[in-house]
């Protein structure tokens, strides 16, 4: 079994609402509600059955200025011909506000909505990423539009840090706002729990 977050995620992935339930009962329903991600589902047009087809956990691989990229996007949805839809599910253990989601998770949403364009060109100018936030008090959506541009530059970056570790230059983490919600922060050393960060930093 792992973690809260990747249980809820298998669970989406096979829409097995069973084992929704006996996650709620193992972590307590101050931690997560099945009964209203169910509802949600039923509902949302994430999981809906009028659409032209759906892919869970949709692996990709891309090759890029001599490099391949590797990942994984939680669910596409084609709702029409010209309508597509990427959402990347999380699963905090408590609820944040939408501006607040918006800005903590923009930069993954936006390499997926690359990568999905990469690997279909037609979804170009039809395709929407949403952000879905599972948590104690419920379901919150959030959309997020593509920005022309931004993931390019977000890719160089990463790749001209990769290719500096490769040569042997110590990676260095860069702390900012979004370090307060990150699982890793207990363990740390730039952490905010130990130094004052930079609140203009943006990962």
């Amino acid at each position: 079994a792992g973690s809260p977050s990747t249980e809820v995620h298998r669970a989406l992935e096979q829409e097995d609402w069973v084992r929704l339930e006996a996650l709620e009962e193992k972590v307590g329903s101050d931690r997560l509600h099945a009964k209203l991600i169910r509802e949600w589902a039923s509902d949302s047009e994430v999981f809906s059955r009028a659409g032209l087809g759906a892919w869970a956990e949709l692996s990709f691989e891309i090759q890029h200025e001599n490099e391949l990229l590797v990942g994984s996007m939680d669910r596409v949805v084609q709702l029409g011909s010209d309508r597509w839809l990427l959402v990347d599910f999380k699963v905090p253990p408590g609820a944040k506000p939408a501006a607040l989601l918006h800005s903590l998770y923009p930069n993954q949403l936006q390499l997926y909505l690359w990568a999905l364009e990469q690997l279909e060109p037609r979804v170009k100018g039809s395709l929407l990423g949403k952000i879905v936030e599972f948590s104690p008090d419920g379901v919150q959506e959030v959309e997020v539009t593509r920005r022309t541009g931004e993931p390019e530059r977000m890719i160089r970056r990463a790749l001209q840090a990769y290719r500096e570790i490769v040569e042997g230059k110590s990676g260095a983490p860069k702390p900012g706002k979004r370090c307060r919600y990150c699982e890793f922060a207990m363990t740390c050393d730039a952490s905010p729990l130990s130094q004052k960060i930079d609140e203009s930093a943006d990962l």
